[in-house]
């Protein structure tokens, strides 16, 4: 393996890593905002793994940080804005389109707790 494929190989095990961190952070929210009980073992549990896996959002900033200062990349930073507005603006819109709708019919309103 040449240095590159190493160090793409090392960001992938990174990324990995903080996509399973991702749903352990999710997962052990749920008993931390649920329980009342901050006594329980099982708050506490919840609490420990929610904390440990903070991590996992600077990890993704890192990554695509590292990703990005490709001393091979040569583009423009036009070119760079426009080809993630290509990928991220359709998304961003759906979403957008999908809460404002949620947001308008009572029944979805109520029943998802806006």
């Amino acid at each position: 393996m040449n240095d590159r494929t190493e160090n793409l190989a090392w960001l992938d095990l990174l990324r990995v890593g903080a996509a399973l961190a991702v749903v352990v952070l999710h997962v052990s929210a749920e008993p931390v905002v649920s329980i009342p009980d901050r006594d329980s073992a099982l708050w506490h549990a919840g609490n420990a793994f929610d904390s440990l896996s903070r991590w996992c959002i600077g990890g993704f900033i890192m990554v695509s940080g590292a990703l990005l200062l490709d001393p091979s990349r040569h583009e423009s930073a036009r070119e760079f804005y426009q080809k993630r507005a290509r990928r991220i603006l359709p998304a961003f819109c759906a979403s957008l389109a999908l809460t404002w709708g949620m947001s308008k019919v009572p029944l979805l309103r109520q029943s998802v707790g806006l």
